[in-house]
């Protein structure tokens, strides 16, 4: 928003107020028609079982996190929930990687993360995590999904045998 509001700035409300409003309504929408990608619930009980700790390190705002992971009942699955809005710079930057890393208590090495975008692969990878990509079915032969370590057409696919 602050970038459309540099480019045309409109004196109607103020830029906070639009923010929220959007968030809000997105927010909404999650609640609404939101739903889980398949294998998501069963790959979260797979690394569960083998005690990783799991955290969130996203470009969404905090807000919006909480929302979704409130909304399929997995909050309490998480250590650590981290959002880029804390960070100077989103991804494709590694920042939100490493801060969530460094709360986590573990060196990127020892992490892997699941990435359903380009720039958050190369987040990742810079980070220096292992990289599992699960693009969008229309965008899997996007060419900078090559740079993950693994690259799934679903996580229903997944098995622990990729992050070994």
């Amino acid at each position: 928003m602050r970038h459309w509001h540099r480019k045309f700035p409109w004196q109607t409300e103020s830029l906070e107020s639009v923010e929220a409003r959007i968030l809000e309504e997105v927010s909404r929408l999650v609640v609404e028609h939101g739903k889980l990608m398949p294998g998501v619930s069963e790959t979260i009980e797979m690394l569960r079982r083998e005690n990783y700790a799991l955290a969130v390190a996203s470009s969404s705002p905090l807000q919006l996190i909480r929302t979704a992971l409130e909304k399929f009942a997995i909050i309490e699955l998480f250590s650590v929930l981290h959002s880029a809005e804390f960070e100077e710079k989103g991804k494709p930057d590694p920042a939100v990687y490493l801060s969530a890393m460094s709360r986590l208590g573990f060196e990127p090495d020892d992490c892997v993360a699941f990435e359903d975008s380009v720039p958050g692969v190369r987040a990742a990878k810079s980070a220096g995590a292992r990289v599992i990509a699960v693009p969008d079915p229309v965008d899997i032969s996007n060419p900078g999904f090559a740079a993950a370590d693994v690259v799934l057409s679903s996580l229903t696919h997944f098995s622990m045998e990729h992050v070994r």
